[in-house]
């Protein structure tokens, strides 16, 4: 079994908070058209990290 120490995990989770505040300041740069767009695309985002999670190395059909 492997585990990440309290230090591995605060590691992470800055790594995670860091690379969430960088994106939310890309996604404020786009026109209010480019995140709408990027709204109405995120349940199919959310499906294909799900599909990655539960088939690692797979690809979706017709990709």
């Amino acid at each position: 079994m492997v585990a990440l120490s309290r230090t591995g995990r605060a590691v992470l989770e800055a790594r995670r908070r860091e690379t969430a505040a960088r994106l939310a300041e890309q996604i404020a740069l786009l026109t209010a058209e480019e995140q709408r767009a990027l709204y109405a695309a995120l349940p199919a985002l959310e499906a294909l990290s799900e599909r990655a999670a539960t088939y690692p190395g797979e690809l979706p059909r017709g990709i």
